[in-house]
């Protein structure tokens, strides 16, 4: 047995150097940090406020929305698949979430559904750019009108490839397993000419402080250790601890990006991507010579990419992606090629696995409508891992498991025939 088990997601935290958190004798400027996203490509004409999370800056959106229309008790339409985090933001902001489905075997929300969920009280729509992958965000803003924001949440997404005209607001994350991964901290990027600009608020940045900034070298430190492939194995094969356990956390505050992580910040937003674009490409081609009961939702020539309302350049998916998604035929399929891969130390995933309204932590504070093709893409959405602890070796074993797993449950079977699973 080989003592090796591969984490789903995210690359290590770069520590911030001694000389960084042992000084920490001035406050961050949002000039300073503005100056950093902006030579990572993110564009100039943006005001950028800066947070020690995703959630608060989604939140702070969310409230600048409900702000700009003085309606009482606000609504936000929410994708029914989504992380926890998004009712956090908008139950701190004071905002009732409202889920939307998505289209046919897709990850985007379907517009018709965000349309016929809109009331006189629905001040936002928060769409996802789920795994990194295309959003649709013209044919949401054609089904909402100019009056309702709309936020897209670019936590999947390399902040540089954030870079939609038709959102009022994008939120990136730094928090753990993110493209750009700090552990903590995140962003709200707001076009200058966007409703939502004048209703804003940048907290105060503040220092942090040398023992703040210990804590998180520590954790990070552990942090990095722990998802090396032979830790990884133990604490969630030998220990049985779940590493990433996805759950509702409350936010209580929203504070300011902590000082003590600029340089960290500055290396991370810089540091080259090397490793999701080939792995993704290599995935690609495999799948395309494996045939199997799967769609490949990350190829430019699947069905999801072809019904994007979306111009998508053919190398776009690769740049930004995040994890690599498969869509089984049946939850049960998914599960057995979950097991196959897991068993064999692949670090496959199944994201959230649930729906918001099936988490019992969310459940009660959205307002739930039917949403059949998100508990679909829940039930059947496995990921493969795009980091660069994914070896040579790895990619054979991938190969392989595939292989079996196809030859097993449907021989034969190409995955462009399936039957789309929708109502």
């Amino acid at each position: 047995m080989i003592f090796r088990q591969l984490r789903p997601v995210g690359e290590r935290v770069p520590l911030p150097a001694c000389r960084e958190w042992l000084a920490a004798r001035c406050p961050a400027s949002a000039e300073q940090l503005t100056a950093l996203a902006e030579a990572a490509g993110s564009g100039t004409d943006r005001t950028y406020l800066w947070f020690d999370s995703g959630t608060a800056a989604l939140a702070v959106a969310l409230r600048a929305a409900a702000d700009s229309r003085c309606v009482s008790r606000p609504e936000v339409i929410v994708p029914a698949f989504a992380c926890p985090d998004i009712v956090a933001a908008a139950v701190y902001a004071g905002i009732q979430p409202v889920l939307a489905d998505f289209s046919c075997e897709s990850t985007q929300l379907d517009p018709v559904d965000v349309a016929a969920a809109m009331s006189s009280r629905t001040v936002a729509v928060v769409a996802v750019r789920l795994l990194g992958l295309p959003g649709n965000n013209a044919a949401i803003r054609a089904a909402i009108g100019r009056d309702c924001a709309l936020i897209e949440d670019a936590a999947h997404v390399l902040p540089h490839a954030a870079q939609d005209r038709q959102a009022d607001a994008l939120v990136v994350s730094f928090g753990r397993g993110k493209p750009v991964s700090l552990r903590r901290g995140g962003a709200l990027i707001v076009p200058r000419d966007s409703r939502l600009h004048a209703h804003c608020r940048q907290p105060r940045l503040g220092i942090g402080g040398k023992i703040n900034a210990a804590l998180h070298v520590l954790q990070s430190a552990l942090y990095n250790y722990a998802v090396s492939p032979a830790v990884y194995w133990w604490l969630t094969r030998g220990l049985r601890i779940s590493v990433d356990a996805i759950a509702y956390r409350p936010l209580r505050q929203a504070r300011a990006f902590p000082e003590y992580l600029v340089g960290a910040l500055h290396r991370a937003l810089l540091r080259p991507q090397l490793t999701a674009d080939p792995l993704a490409r290599i995935y690609e081609r495999m799948l395309q010579d494996v045939a199997g009961p799967w769609r490949d939702l990350a190829s430019p020539h699947s069905s999801a990419m072809a019904h994007s309302s979306e111009m998508v350049p053919a190398d776009i998916p690769y740049s930004t992606l995040w994890r690599y998604p498969l869509l089984l035929p049946s939850a049960e399929q998914r599960d057995q090629l979950f097991d196959r891969l897991w068993l064999a130390g692949l670090g496959p995933s199944r994201l959230y696995r649930r729906t918001l309204s099936d988490i019992p932590e969310t459940a009660t504070r959205v307002r739930q409508r039917a949403h059949p093709n998100a508990t679909s893409l829940a039930d059947r959405l496995l990921t493969l891992p795009l980091h660069s602890d994914v070896a040579v070796d790895d990619i054979e074993s991938i190969r392989r498991c595939l292989s079996e797993f196809a030859a097993e449950i449907v021989p034969n079977a190409s995955g462009s025939d399936l039957t789309p699973l929708c109502t």
